[in-house]
Order: C-alpha cells, then structure tokens, then sequence
C-alpha cells in the first residue's frame, strides 16, 4: 500500500536527520564518543520500531477491550523516556550549543504528517476529527514554524514570543492526541464517527503515537528549556 510506504518513509527520514543532528551538537559540545551517542540513539529508535512492529503484528494492540487499551503503552513509554532524557545533566552540554532554530525548522514535518492523515481520511481508514477538516488544527504549527525560526535567528522575535508558539504548538498536540484517544473503540469513546482511529493500532500507523507525536513534543520541550536557560543570539 502507497500510503503505508509513504507513512515509513517518513519516519525514517525524520529518524535520519536526528541522527546527523546529533552527531553534529555532540560534536560542538565536546561529548567524547560522538559517534556512540548518535549510534545509540539510532539503535535504540529501530529497536522501538521493531518493538512495535512485532506487538502490532500479532494483534497486541488492537485489543481494546482492557483499561486503559494497550494502546497507550505506545505514548507512556516514549514520554517517560523523554522525560527522563530532558532532566539528565548530559542534555545541559547538548542544549548549550543546538540552535534554537533548528528544534524549530524540524517542526515542520508535521505538514507532512497532517497530509498524510488527510489522505488516510480519504481512504476510509481515520476519522474526519483526526484531520484539519475536523479538529485537528496541527497543521499550523508545521505551516509556521520556518518562518518563526527565520523570524527568531533574524532577531525579529522575542524569546517569549518564541516561547508562547512552542506552549501554543505543545497545545495543539496535545489537543490532537486527545482526539485520537476519544476516537479509539473504547468504552470511553467520544467520537462516533465511523472509522474509529483503530488503523493507529496497526504497523506502520502505530509510529504516529509511537514516534512522531513523541519527536514533536520533544523539539518543543528541548526549544522551550533552551530558550529558558540561554540569550537570544545577537546579529
């Protein structure tokens, strides 16, 4: 199927340009053994993607009869590790020298992913809610993050004006992760409409909880706790 193809595509490529990413800032911050952590970071990504590969396959997620569904083990365990990545001392000498522009210009993948979810609409495979025809208005952030990274390393905004996109930006995942939940064939489902979101469950759409919600929050988080610690950059 195209669109599957497509959807892996994606993520591989976001994977990708991390991976250069991270080498680069481990690089500049002086961290021995660059190499390692831009290795481990990749390993432990496909290692997460396999995981996933492997519990979808055999029908693990689909089950949504328990409380809360299966599911969910998808959002927790990547927040979790992120959580515990953000408030590690090693993540100091990395924020100190990534440019806030890059954690923002990398937002804007999130247009891609919101055509995608509309062409999985039009396919009768996700509900309309998932999508910026219904309530899904994430499409914004990614439409505007180049220009507010152009707009911010230009010195033409604040970092609180900064700061307010990336709560703003925070806002609206979490608004869209909310509505897929609602969406999902459970006992506390809010949408009705017909398809439930039940294709998340399924490989590879299970790497939109598993992979690029988890990335989106994460660039606004690293941005947010760069733009708190450290001064704009003078022109």
């Amino acid at each position: 199927m195209l669109l599957e193809k497509y959807f892996l595509a994606l993520v591989i490529i976001c994977l990708f340009i991390l991976y250069a990413g991270i080498r680069k800032v481990a690089r500049d911050s002086g961290a021995e053994n660059y190499n390692k952590s831009a290795n481990l970071f990749l390993f432990f990504s496909f290692l997460w993607i396999f995981f996933l590969w492997l519990l979808s396959s055999i029908g693990f997620f689909s089950d949504f009869s328990g409380f809360p569904p299966r599911i969910m083990i998808v959002l927790v365990v990547p927040l979790i590790t992120v959580i515990f990545f953000l408030v590690s001392k090693g993540i100091f000498r990395f924020i100190a020298v990534i440019p806030v522009e890059w954690l923002i210009y990398l937002q804007a993948f999130r247009v891609v992913v919101e055509l995608l979810l509309f062409w999985m609409y039009d396919s009768y495979l996700l509900p309309r809610q998932m999508t910026f025809e219904g309530f899904n208005f994430d499409i914004l952030v990614g439409l505007s993050a180049p220009f507010i990274a152009y707009f911010y390393k230009a010195g033409k905004l604040s970092i609180k004006q900064v700061l307010v996109w990336n709560f703003a930006g925070l806002a609206l995942l979490l608004n869209v992760v909310t509505i897929a939940i609602l969406s999902l064939p459970t006992e506390f489902r809010v949408f009705m409409q017909e398809p439930s979101n039940a294709i998340l469950a399924r490989f590879p759409f299970i790497l939109l909880p598993g992979i690029l919600v988890p990335l989106a929050y994460t660039l606004h988080l690293m941005a947010i706790k760069k733009l708190l610690m450290y001064r704009p950059p003078t022109s």
